[in-house]
């Protein structure tokens, strides 16, 4: 059946380009006319069609939205770190979202080398991240 369906297609396809490139009307007397190549590329131009304009470029809301976005990475240690005006913050996290009312500037003046290595990981992980990082197939 599928054999069927896919032959009937491709004769009337076939049938289209012919009449189309030879310009053979009913009831009338075949026209001999010199068939030119870029009128067959315009023809087929529409059955072979590709897009291949990107649309990522992006809008003037998305770079608005990319400049004012806040990161934030949340710890085990129910600690949320984000970078806000050049400044490393870091909150507790209260239900799932960081407590931004008691957040205090980070101070890497006093820390150990191991702590130091833990925000300075941190905060290329804050840099680094994708743009969309929800894993949602939408937006």
């Amino acid at each position: 059946m599928d054999y069927i369906f896919l032959s009937i297609l491709t004769f009337l396809f076939v049938a289209m380009i012919c009449l189309t490139a030879f310009n053979i009307r009913l009831n009338k007397k075949k026209t001999c006319q010199p068939i030119r190549q870029s009128d067959n590329h315009l023809f087929l131009k529409s059955f072979f069609s590709r897009n291949t304009k990107s649309n990522d470029k992006p809008s003037q809301l998305k770079i608005r939205k990319q400049k004012t976005k806040v990161k934030i990475i949340f710890t085990k240690e129910n600690k949320a770190y984000w970078v806000d005006n050049n400044i490393f913050y870091v909150a507790n996290v209260i239900d799932g979202n960081p407590d931004f009312n008691n957040a205090e500037k980070v101070d890497t003046t006093n820390m150990s080398k191991k702590e130091l290595d833990k925000m300075l990981t941190i905060l290329d992980n804050l840099d680094r991240g994708d743009t969309d990082e929800r894993g949602s197939s939408g937006d």
